[in-house]
C-alpha cells in the first residue's frame, strides 16, 4: 500500500518516479563510478545494493559513489519526489572511465497466447475492412451488394 502525500488543501498529491540504469557493459571492472545529481532526491533506492557512498557537495549537488561495477554488470537507481520536479543527472563518471547516455523505453511483452490472440483480432478486423471495401464497390460500380 503506498500512501501518497497530501497537498496543503488537503487533496491526495502525485508521485513522481524516474529510473536511472548504470550498465557497465565492457568486460573490465569500472572503479570509483559517481553519478551527479543537481540536488538531493527526497527518495532514492538503488539495487542491487551494493556498497555505496553519498556526498553533498557545498553547492547542493549530490553525488552516489560507487566503488566497483564489475563487467557486464548493472545497476538501477529510482528516485522518488512529491515536489514539483526530480533531480536531473548531471553526468556519470568513473576512473579511466567515459560515459554515454542511452535513451530507451522499456517494453512490456505480453504472454505467446495474449499475442497470438490480439494478432487473430488484427487479422479478423483487416478481413473485415477488406470485405466491407469490396461490398461499397460492389454498391457503387454495379449498383447492388453482392
Amino acid at each position: 500500500m503506498v500512501l501518497l502525500p497530501l497537498r496543503p488543501d488537503g487533496s491526495p498529491g502525485v508521485w513522481r518516479i524516474q529510473r536511472i540504469r548504470i550498465a557497465n557493459p565492457g568486460r573490465q571492472a569500472a572503479e570509483d563510478v559517481e553519478i551527479i545529481f543537481n540536488w538531493k532526491p527526497p527518495h532514492i533506492e538503488q539495487y542491487p545494493h551494493l556498497a555505496n557512498g553519498e556526498v553533498v557537495k557545498g553547492d547542493g549537488r549530490y553525488i552516489v559513489q560507487v566503488p566497483r561495477l564489475n563487467g557486464r554488470e548493472l545497476m538501477t537507481i529510482t528516485i522518488a519526489s512529491d515536489g514539483p520536479e526530480l533531480p536531473p543527472v548531471i553526468y556519470v563518471r568513473g576512473k579511466d572511465l567515459k560515459a554515454k547516455v542511452l535513451q530507451f523505453r522499456e517494453v512490456v511483452w505480453l504472454a505467446l497466447g495474449w499475442r497470438i490472440f490480439v494478432f487473430l483480432l488484427m487479422g479478423l478486423g483487416f478481413f473485415t475492412l477488406v470485405y466491407l471495401l469490396v461490398v461499397l464497390l460492389g454498391w457503387v460500380l454495379f449498383g447492388r451488394i453482392p
